[in-house]
């Protein structure tokens, strides 16, 4: 993990796992910096946490650029959900600068996964903010 974005003190993992449990037809979670960064993970090998946080950052900056269309698109993105044939791909902004990601079984009430989220998302809002770099770190310079 880069040095440019530490984990708290607070280890959130835990509360990953607790959602997952709780979640009927959820099997994974990760929270990522929005560049990419995997802060916290449950129900992935750290391998497919990292390819995850990618892809969930991905997912939400190419909804923000559609967001920035005139027209009934406009606004923040709320919700994007990817249907595989076997399982869904739930992402929301999580925080400044954080994206929660949430991979679920093909079973799963995307209605009753999106409510579960935004309520883990605006309960621990505050942990999961993850700060700006400075123009120094994202240069590549070391800090």
């Amino acid at each position: 993990m880069s040095d440019a974005f530490p984990r708290r003190s607070t280890d959130l993992d835990w509360l990953l796992a607790q959602f997952i449990a709780e979640t009927p037809n959820a099997r994974s979670a990760v929270v990522a910096s929005t560049d990419g960064v995997r802060k916290h993970t449950h129900g992935l090998s750290d391998d497919d946490s990292d390819r995850i946080a990618v892809v969930v950052t991905g997912l939400v900056s190419v909804s923000r650029g559609v967001g920035q269309l005139a027209g009934p698109a406009s606004g923040p993105v709320a919700q994007v959900i990817v249907q595989f044939q076997g399982c869904y791909l739930f992402v929301v902004a999580a925080g400044a600068g954080t994206v929660l990601g949430v991979v679920a079984d093909a079973a799963a009430d995307p209605g009753q996964i999106g409510n579960a989220m935004t309520l883990l998302v605006r309960s621990i809002e505050p942990f999961l903010t993850t700060p700006a770099r400075s123009p120094r770190a994202s240069a590549g310079t070391p800090g």
